[in-house]
C-alpha cells in the first residue's frame, strides 16, 4: 500500500513553529515512525571483551561497505521510491527487521518503514481515548517543580513544569498529529496577533482557575497574573531571561483578558521559545515570595495535573486536576484522560544496569522508556515482545561534536588544520560503530527551518546528506594529510591533539561503554589511522565531582580537563524550539555558548539577521549561509546525530511525540492527552 502523503492543514488560532511570529506559515518536520513488535534472538548475556572488539570491528567494516547508502537521501520522494515496494509487500502491522545482531541499519529505510502514520493503526486506537487509570513512565532527569530553579544537576530540571502549570503557548503533538504539521498551539492563549513587527498581543482564556488552597482561593487567572510571571522571568539572572532580551515591557488588561509584549526589535524566535517548558505562569503570590512555597509537595498551578507526591531526584506522582480548563479537540472530552501519572528518575549511575530501570520494564510497572541504542531495544523487546517501538529522525541540534578549545589561538586557529581533521574522519564508520548506523551526519543546525523545493512543505524534512554538507565532510585521508603537511606538520614534527575523554565512573557498574567513550575511542583511532605519525593523539580524562549518592544511584558532574584541545559536546542538556540558539547562541561572537571564541563577520551579520526575519523563507536563507560558512571553516568538528528511539507498552497511547520520541521534557504537555487501555 502506498504510504500516506503529508498535506498542509488549515489551523484556526494556531501558528506553525516555523511561522515564527507570523500566522499561516506551514511547519514541516521530519517523518517519524513506529515498529510494531520487534523481536529476535538475544540471550541477555553480556558479551566478552574479545567478542565486543570483534563486534565493533564488524560494525566498522559493514558501515564502510554501505557508505554510499547508509546516510541516504533527504528527499522524501527518493525515500518513498526506495521504501514503498518493501512496505507494500507487508501487512500494515507486520514486524520490522530484527533488532538483534550487529548489522548497521539504513536510516532511510527505517524512517519510512516505521512511518508515524501507523500509530493510528495500533490495537486499541479504535476504542479511542478513555478516562481513568495510571501511567508509569521514566522521568529522564530529576524533576524540579519551581520555574525559578537554576537547572543545576542537584536541583533538577524544569522539564515537567507544564504538567502542573499552564503556559501562554505550547506545542501540539500526539499519536494523531501529522509530524509534518506540528504547530504552536494556544494553552492559556486562545489566539494572538501582531499589529506590527515589534508587538505581539495574546488573548487569554477566561476559564483557567487557580487551586482552592490559600492563598489562591480558587480565583480565575487574570491577565496581570500572566504579566507578573513573565516580568519575573525577564529579570537579570533568571534562566529564562535570554529569551526575553528583546522585550521592552509587558502590558496587561484584565477586563479585555489580553497580554501584550512590546519589543525593542523584531524577534522571530520568541513565540517558538515560549513553548519551552520553563515558561509557565505561576501565582503572583509565589512570584513575590517563592521561598514560601513547598514546590515539591504542593500544587499551585492551573495545569492538567496536581502533585500528590514528590521525592526530590527520585520519583513523583501526579493526579488529575478535575478543574482543568481544556477539552480534547477530537472527542470534546475533558482533559486529562489519566487519573494518575507516576515518574521514576533512573538517571545517574545505577550500580546494576538491570535494576531498577529495566526491572520496572520487565515486571510491567514501567509503561515507557527511552532507548539510547539498538542493543537496549533488543533486550527490552525480548522481555515485552508486544511493546511498541517508535523511531524518529534526529532532534535538530542534538548531535555529537567536538568544540575546539580555541579557534583564535594555537594550532587550531589555522583553518587548514581544522579542515584536515574533518577530512580524516569517516562519519559513516563512526555511525556504524557508535549508533549501528541509525544516525545522520550532523552540522548542528535545524534543517526543518531551511527551504527545500523538493519537499511538499517547501522546507526540509530530513537532515542533510554527506555530499550536501560539503567537501570537508567527505572522508579523504589523502586530502587530510596534504592539508596537515601544508600547515608544517610531519612525521618528525607531529601535530599534538588532546581529546576530551570520559573519566572512569565513580563506581564499577555492569554497563557497556557510554556514547562518550565510544566516540572518544573511535575518533582517536580514526585520526591515528588517517594521519599515521603526523599526529600525536592523547586522551585527557575529565575531572569528576560527586554530587549525591546512596546504595542504588549516585550522581556526579564532570568537567573537561584544561589540557583538552577538543571538548566533547552535545546539546542534550537543554531544549530549544527554535534554531536561534544554534545560529546566534553558538556562532555569534557574543553568543552565550560560543566557547571557542569564533569570530567571523559573516556569521555575526547572518546570525543577527535571522533573528529579525519575520518571513520564514528569508530566515531560511540566512540559516543556510550560516551552515555553509561553518562547514567551510570547520569551526566545530561535527560527527553524527542519532535517530530517536522510544519504547512503550502496547496499552499506552499518546505517550511520545511523533517527532522527537526521546524525552518527556521536550513536549511534556502531551501527557495531558495520554491514555491507556485498562
Amino acid at each position: 500500500m502506498p504510504l500516506p502523503q503529508c498535506r498542509p492543514r488549515l489551523q484556526r488560532r494556531r501558528v506553525s513553529r516555523r511561522g515564527l511570529l507570523t500566522a499561516a506559515l506551514r511547519f514541516g518536520i521530519g517523518v517519524a515512525g513506529v515498529a510494531l513488535v520487534g523481536c529476535g534472538e538475544n540471550d541477555g548475556e553480556p558479551a566478552a571483551p574479545e567478542r565486543e572488539r570483534q563486534a565493533q570491528a564488524l560494525l566498522v567494516q559493514q558501515s564502510q561497505e554501505q557508505q554510499p547508502d547508509i546516510f541516504g537521501s533527504h528527499s522524501r520522494a527518493v525515500a518513498l521510491a526506495q521504501a514503498e515496494q518493501t512496505v507494500a509487500q507487508e501487512a500494515a502491522l507486520n514486524p520490522g527487521p530484527s533488532l538483534t545482531g550487529t548489522t548497521a541499519v539504513n536510516p532511510v529505510e527505517w524512517r519510512e518503514r516505521y512511518h508515524w502514520a501507523r500509530l493510528g493503526s495500533l490495537d486499541g486506537q479504535k476504542q479511542g481515548p478513555r478516562h481513568g487509570g495510571a501511567l508509569h513512565i521514566e522521568a529522564p532527569a530529576p524533576a524540579e517543580w519551581s520555574p525559578f530553579s537554576d537547572g543545576s544537576p542537584v536541583g533538577g530540571y524544569g522539564h515537567l513544569l507544564p504538567l502542573v502549570y499552564s503556559q501562554l503557548v505550547t506545542t501540539d503533538t500526539g499519536d494523531y498529529t501529522d509530524a509534518h504539521q506540528t504547530v504552536v498551539a494556544g494553552d492559556l492563549a486562545q489566539r494572538w496577533e501582531m499589529p506590527d513587527s515589534t508587538t505581539i498581543v495574546f488573548s487569554l482564556r477566561k476559564d483557567a482557575l487557580w487551586p482552592e488552597q490559600a492563598p489562591l482561593g480558587a480565583r480565575t487567572m487574570a491577565a496581570h497574573d500572566v504579566k507578573i510571571s513573565h516580568d519575573a522571568f525577564r529579570e537579570q539572572g533568571r534562566r529564562q531571561a535570554g529569551v526575553y532580551s528583546a522585550v521592552a515591557g509587558v502590558d496587561a488588561d484584565d477586563a479585555a483578558a489580553t497580554v501584550g509584549f512590546r519589543l525593542t526589535e523584531p524577534a522571530s524566535y520568541l513565540l517558538n521559545e515560549m513553548t519551552s517548558p520553563w515558561h509557565v505562569v505561576i501565582p503572583p503570590e509565589l512570584v513575590a515570595e517563592p521561598g514560601a512555597a513547598d514546590w515539591e509537595r504542593s500544587s499551585y498551578g492551573t495545569g492538567p495535573f496536581a502533585i500528590m507526591l514528590s521525592v526530590p531526584g527520585r520519583q513523583w506522582t501526579l493526579s488529575r486536576n478535575r478543574r482543568y480548563f481544556k477539552r480534547d479537540s477530537k472527542s470534546g472530552a475533558p482533559l486529562p484522560f489519566l487519573d494518575v501519572v507516576r515518574g521514576s528518575t533512573f538517571s545517574g549511575t545505577i550500580r546494576s544496569t538491570k535494576a531498577p530501570r529495566e526491572t520496572g520494564w520487565f515486571n510491567g510497572t514501567v509503561d515507557a522508556l527511552r532507548v539510547t541504542n539498538l542493543s537496549d531495544a533488543e533486550r527490552l523487546l525480548d522481555a515485552q515482545p508486544d511493546a511498541v517501538v517508535q523511531v524518529t529522525p534526529p532532534t535538530p541540534g542534538y548531535g555529537i561534536r567536538y568544540e575546539f578549545r580555541s579557534v583564535t589561538q594555537g594550532s587550531f586557529s589555522d583553518t587548514r588544520i581544522r579542515q584536515a581533521l574533518s577530512s580524516a574522519l569517516d562519519r559513516v564508520a563512526f555511525a556504524g560503530a557508535v549508533h549501528r548506523g541509525l544516525a545522520a551526519p550532523d552540522c548542528a543546525q535545524n534543517w526543518t527551518f531551511v527551504s527545500d523545493p523538493s519537499s511538499e512543505t517547501g522546507f526540509r524534512e530530513w537532515p542533510w546528506d554527506l555530499p550536501e554538507l560539503g567537501p570537508n565532510y567527505r572522508f579523504d585521508p589523502s586530502k587530510a594529510r596534504e592539508l596537515l603537511s601544508a600547515a608544517g606538520y610531519t612525521d618528525t614534527s607531529p601535530l599534538p591533539i588532546v581529546l576530551d575523554a570520559p573519566a572512569p565512573p565513580p563506581v564499577v557498574i555492569d554497563a557497556p561503554p557510554t556514547e562518550f567513550a565510544l566516540t572518544t575511542q573511535t575518533v582517536a583511532d580514526q585520526l591515528r589511522e588517517s594521519f599515521g605519525r603526523t599526529v600525536s593523539v592523547e586522551l585527557a580524562e575529565r575531572r569528576v565531582e560527586l554530587l549525591e549518592g546512596d546504595d542504588q544511584v549516585i550522581r556526579w558532574r564532570s568537567q573537561p580537563s584544561e589540557m583538552a584541545d577538543l571538548v566533547y559536546t552535545t546539546h542534550r542538556d537543554f531544549y530549544s524550539a527554535d534554531p536561534d540558539h544554534l545560529a546566534f547562541g553558538n556562532l555569534n561572537s557574543a553568543g552565550e555558548w560560543n566557547a571557542s571564541g569564533i569570530r567571523d563577520e559573516g556569521l555575526d551579520q547572518w546570525s543577527v539577521a535571522q533573528r529579525y526575519a519575520a518571513d520564514a523563507t528569508e530566515r531560511s536563507r540566512y540559516l543556510e549561509q550560516i551552515r555553509q560558512q561553518d562547514a567551510e571553516q570547520v569551526w566545530r568538528l561535527h560527527l553524527t546525530n542519532p535517530y530517536g528511539i522510544r519504547i512503550r507498552r502496547e496499552h499506552a497511547f499518546n505517550v511520545v511525540d511523533t517527532y522527537f520520541a526521546k524525552y518527556v521534557e521536550t513536549i511534556p504537555k502531551q501527557l495531558e492527552r495520554s491514555w491507556r487501555l485498562t
